[in-house]
């Protein structure tokens, strides 16, 4: 974000100042701050922006994952009957790969807990994937990806660190 500092005026505005002047002025600044060096986009309210940095949320992934070179659309809510938080479905360099943002980080390792080393037991539901499954965990987020394609794999774990369950 630009940071702009302005001299304040510390004597009163001199007789002939006038009108038009100060709006010169306003309008000059204003068109100096528009100016395409350094150009950044402003927020709308609610917008959540990543710092960049490790992965601890759904933004810092799809953000991190688009740093490391993967196409990322995000394509649409999932709800799992082993997760209280309803997940997102991104796509990844084609692959589809399910994210869940808990409440915290506490919360989502007491779920990660649950789930057993293959990945076929998450609490009392036993899961039959229709391809290996591979879990990750890393800050309020567990990403679960089903399939078996190497390349992803690898970006998923440059991202998030190893996996902690499943095949």
């Amino acid at each position: 974000m630009k940071r702009y500092r302005f001299p304040l005026l510390t004597q009163p505005v001199k007789p002939g100042f006038g009108f038009t002047s100060i709006v010169i002025v306003i309008l000059s600044l204003f068109l100096y701050s528009c100016g395409e060096e350094g150009e950044t986009e402003v927020p709308s309210a609610g917008t959540r922006i990543s710092q960049g940095g490790s992965v601890t949320d759904y933004l810092s992934l799809v953000d991190n994952l688009r740093a490391a070179g993967a196409a990322v659309t995000p394509i649409d809510s999932i709800t799992q009957v082993f997760f209280i938080p309803k997940g997102q479905v991104i796509e990844v360099d084609g692959q589809n790969v399910q994210v869940f943002e808990f409440e915290s980080a506490d919360v989502a390792n007491a779920t990660a807990s649950t789930i057993s080393l293959d990945g076929q037991t998450i609490g009392e539901t036993q899961v039959d994937w229709e391809a290996p499954v591979h879990f990750y965990r890393s800050g309020r987020l567990i990403v679960i990806y089903i399939g078996d394609n190497g390349d992803l794999i690898s970006i998923l774990e440059d991202v998030l660190g190893p996996k902690f369950a499943g095949d």
